[in-house]
């Protein structure tokens, strides 16, 4: 049986207060690095072969167990592309996955914008390092500036691992494992519920009604702020978060031009509609958005606007988004373009009916979610506690 307990001598180190009787060490110290590389595109018989090939992208996996794209052995040879062994731990090292931590479960080749790391002697278990370095790397990243930081093997290196006695490492990564099980567990609930979500959707949104255009049962508006309401109703669309107070840092100097978004209102910016940046205005009083955006609002008489807060969600919106826009180098799509949307429109009472059930399944998959952010969150306060020796965990009896 194991059980908590907690440590009462802590030395100062690097790494920051850990237990007197383990040890602090920089990464290159205990590890070797190394990088991969992309073969060439312009020669087909590099690509297709036996070789499966990591990307950074795949560390989000986390557990890499399989791989997008494979490599021929020619072009491992031709290449700067390098061979990782199963249980290999993993950095992605920038673009949009910088810090990202992965383990590769398979033999695999690497591309150059992962780092792979291998412990040099067996002071350090593999599955340790793949816990520690998910408990350290984030410091790096904080320590990079920009949006999308780069980092490199250096930056990597110089960071400091505490490293428990062997025993207590592997009982430190059944602990977390545990917790790995759970998040698993609860992030495949949430993932069968969107697709159960989104399987209803369809069937409830396809059915045999007459075929209605949006903008014969939705209106623009075009109502400007002038001096109605103060900058701090300025709001953004965003695809994840729907209509939120807009930063300072972007907001302009003159918000009279500005759109009222009324509650229960549409809007959009038209250069991002095709990639899902549209949202209702859920709170009870108005907003402003750029004068440039879109704004429409559904003719409740026909067409109510919780069930179009669905539709637009549908697979059947999002074809016809990817259809309609017009542009060439950003897609802009204006309401009179989006007025061209057909759907089957229901009864109103059968609106209300689809609207609530799908309401419901939307609530529950967000409590879900909250369920699984929860388990993370505690999960990293685990983390804190027994990288730093604050809890040990001990074999009882």
């Amino acid at each position: 049986m194991r059980t908590l307990a907690a440590s009462r001598e802590f030395k100062d180190t690097p790494a920051g207060t850990i237990p007197v009787d383990w040890r602090c060490a920089r990464l290159s110290e205990v590890c070797r690095t190394f990088s991969g590389g992309t073969p060439s595109r312009k020669h087909a018989a590099n690509f297709g072969g036996g070789i499966p090939w990591i990307k950074s992208g795949e560390l989000n996996s986390r557990l890499i167990e399989s791989t997008e794209e494979t490599i021929s052995k020619v072009s491992l040879a031709n290449s700067a592309a390098k061979i990782v062994e199963a249980g290999t731990c993993l950095v992605a090292l920038y673009g949009a996955t910088a810090g990202v931590v992965g383990r590769s479960m398979i033999e695999a080749a690497i591309n150059q914008a992962i780092l792979a790391i291998v412990p040099r002697t067996d002071e350090l278990l593999d599955s340790f390092l793949f816990v520690a370095l998910e408990h350290v790397v984030p410091q790096a990243v904080r320590l990079v500036q920009g949006g999308q930081p780069n980092l490199n093997a250096g930056i990597i290196e110089s960071l400091y691992l505490p490293i428990p006695p062997r025993r207590e490492q592997q009982r430190i990564v059944d602990t977390l494992h545990q917790w790995d099980d759970s998040i698993s567990l609860s992030d495949r609930l949430v993932t069968a519920k969107i697709d159960y979500e989104r399987g209803s959707l369809s069937e409830l949104v396809n059915g045999r009604w007459s075929l209605v255009r949006l903008g014969d049962v939705a209106q623009e508006c075009f109502d400007r702020n002038g001096s109605t309401y103060p900058r701090e109703r300025l709001s953004a669309v965003t695809k994840k978060d729907g209509i939120v107070p807009m930063r300072e840092r972007v907001q302009g100097d003159d918000i009279s031009r500005c759109k009222i978004v009324e509650p229960g209102w549409f809007a959009y910016n038209p250069m991002r509609l095709n990639i899902g940046s549209i949202a209702r205005l859920e709170r009870e009083s108005a907003a402003i958005v750029s004068g440039d955006y879109v704004v429409f609002r559904a003719l409740e008489d026909r067409l109510l606007g919780d069930y179009l807060d669905h539709l637009r969600r549908s697979d059947r919106w999002a074809n016809f988004v990817r259809r309609s826009g017009n542009g060439s180098v950003r897609v802009r799509i204006w309401f009179p373009d989006l007025g061209r949307f057909q759907f089957p429109l229901p009864p109103l009472k059968q609106q209300r009916r689809v609207a609530d059930l799908l309401s419901s399944m939307t609530r529950e998959i967000s409590m879900l979610q909250e369920k699984s952010e929860a388990l993370r969150e505690e999960k990293r306060g685990l983390m804190q506690k027994l990288f730093s020796g604050k809890v040990r965990l001990k074999d009882g009896s």
